[in-house]
């Protein structure tokens, strides 16, 4: 089953259009065992930017986080790379 198969979108509210977007997604999500559940997260659109997707190829995995400290970490590396 793809994922447009697995999530419906049910509303999408600004919820701050100040220094940076957030929005409010409300989605519903279909479950392995088929069952659908209503979930929501909030999303902020910054401007451009980039990222990184830490990803495993042996194992096909990779890493999330939830927590800011990872990105921090992440970014103090990049200036320390970047600044050689």
């Amino acid at each position: 089953m793809s994922l447009a198969e697995r999530v419906r979108i049910r509303e999408i509210r600004t919820l701050s259009d100040d220094w940076y977007v957030l929005k409010k997604t409300t989605f519903d999500y279909r479950r392995r065992d088929g069952t659908w559940q209503t979930q929501s997260r909030e999303t902020y659109d910054r401007g451009n930017g980039a990222t990184i997707l830490l990803y495993d190829p042996d194992r096909r995995t990779v890493v999330l986080t939830r927590h800011g400290k990872t990105i921090m970490l992440l970014q103090y590396a990049a200036l320390h790379i970047f600044d050689r």
